[in-house]
């Protein structure tokens, strides 16, 4: 058995002194369908979905403007929430409502 292309969705956590838009060009070229990229200073949720061969940013969400960000390659959106010392992501399934935090 084998797989060929890009993952259909990647999540990367920015660490300090990272620069995580600069790999969106290795993901396009093996076709990766979304990336959604968690940035910690300041906190922000960047989603960038696969057009024409390009990743192209389709949502964000940031503590101040709760909005989500909704992955069509898994079917669930992705949102910041104001959590005691940090912020939470909150995942949720639209379809059934259930969400998860981390």
């Amino acid at each position: 058995m084998f797989w060929t292309g890009g993952p259909d969705f990647v999540a990367e956590i920015v660490s300090p002194g990272e620069t995580p838009c600069a790999k969106l060009g290795f993901y396009e070229s093996i076709g990766t369908r979304e990336v959604l990229i968690v940035h910690r200073q300041p906190w922000k949720l960047e989603l960038f979905g696969l057009t024409d061969g390009k990743l192209k940013s389709v949502g964000s969400s940031v503590l101040t403007t709760p909005d989500v960000c909704t992955s069509a390659a898994l079917g669930l959106t992705f949102g910041l929430v104001t959590s005691g010392t940090r912020p939470k992501v909150v995942v949720t399934h639209p379809a059934t409502g259930r969400t998860r935090s981390a």
